[in-house]
């Protein structure tokens, strides 16, 4: 199971696309396991979201009240670099698709200009199922969350909570 309560912890296992230092983005599993208390990553990558958040509350001394905060504040993190992924990705195939119809415009193209812009369009592509598989499961994630919202009184973690589910 990737998404379960046992003696009062919260276990979520959730999949998302990283790079971790290589040159194409691929999935990988970060495990988040909640007590009243205490948020725990499990992870196996080292992902440019948990940096950054990182950094900014080392910076901010607080910049989340409790662990719901700090979770909500990194599924925040990490939507943000999903929807850089996906940007990058729309902005390759409006260039393939430049490229392609320049192409038809001047005549002849090569064979391997094609080749390539087909790979091109092949790893967009990937990028796009990877951010779409990355983002259903944070929303699994968050809809179990969901009913913990209930005994959360910061409005300011409630609201973001919201606005991070409509993303």
């Amino acid at each position: 199971d990737r998404i379960y309560r046992e003696d009062g912890t919260t276990f979520l296992a959730v999949a998302i696309i990283a790079r971790d230092g290589a040159d194409y983005p691929d999935i990988t599993d970060l495990g988040f396991v909640m007590t009243p208390n205490c948020l725990l990553t499990i992870r196996y990558a080292d992902p440019l979201p948990i940096k950054k958040f990182a950094g900014i509350h080392a910076r901010q001394k607080c910049i989340a009240p409790n662990h719901i905060g700090v979770f909500i504040g990194l599924v925040e993190a990490f939507v943000a670099r999903i929807g850089e992924y996906v940007e990058a990705a729309g902005t390759d195939v409006y260039g393939i698709s430049k490229q392609v119809f320049a192409g038809r415009k001047a005549g002849r193209v090569e064979i391997s200009t094609y080749e390539n812009l087909l790979d091109r369009l092949g790893r967009a592509g990937d990028v796009n199922a990877k951010a779409r598989e990355s983002l259903a499961s944070f929303s699994r994630a968050l809809a179990f969350i969901a009913e913990d919202m209930d005994a959360v009184s910061d409005r300011a973690i409630k609201l973001a909570f919201k606005a991070i589910r409509r993303d």
